[in-house]
């Protein structure tokens, strides 16, 4: 048998003693706090929003971040609900709240169009008036639907951002109070 001794240090005396070895682990681990779903808590707060302003059956897609073809969308059926300056929903929905309160009388699908993609310009919309005949498109609606998938994206890369980013990923391992060997290895 023969024993080994080993260095071990916690990431903020890595910090300070190991500059090199700390820009290291960070990059190493530039990914830790994405090794989930890290995306449910945004996602949700959108769902209820979109069901608040009158939306069923919504499906939330999304692709990130820095490839082309990138971003978010939904599908969904709609009709007029309630008045929308009675429901809760992000702030950043209001244009959309604001072009379905003036759709009273129709209603309309959004569904994924024939795309591998998941952003604004891969969805397709049906309208229909109020005896469920399909009818023609609202450009309003339409516009409004894909900023509000903009505002999705934009809400999920805002988050994936920070998560990957240095202070993020220094916060997650100091706080669970990883030790790291000299070569920047996690060690138990």
């Amino acid at each position: 048998m023969r024993t080994k001794e080993i260095n071990l240090y916690q990431i903020e005396e890595i910090k300070e003693q190991f500059p090199a070895l700390f820009k290291e682990i960070l990059e190493k681990n530039r990914y830790f706090n994405t090794d989930f779903d890290w995306y449910a808590d945004t996602l949700s707060t959108v769902q209820e929003s979109l069901e608040a302003l009158g939306f069923s059956n919504i499906e939330i897609h999304f692709s990130g971040f820095g490839s082309q073809g990138d971003g978010a969308n939904f599908t969904a059926s709609w009709s007029y609900a309630k008045d929308w300056k009675e429901a809760g929903f992000m702030e950043s929905f209001r244009p959309l709240a604001e072009a379905l309160d003036s759709l009273k009388e129709r209603s309309f699908k959004i569904t994924k169009g024939n795309s591998r993609y998941s952003h604004e310009n891969t969805v397709d919309f049906t309208f229909y008036d109020k005896e469920g005949e399909e009818t023609d498109e609202d450009e309003s609606i339409v516009r409004a639907c894909k900023y509000a998938m903009q505002i999705i994206y934009s809400e999920l890369e805002k988050e994936y951002d920070y998560l990957t980013s240095e202070e993020a990923i220094f916060e997650t391992l100091e706080a669970n109070e990883y030790w790291f060997n000299e070569k920047g290895d996690i060690e138990n």
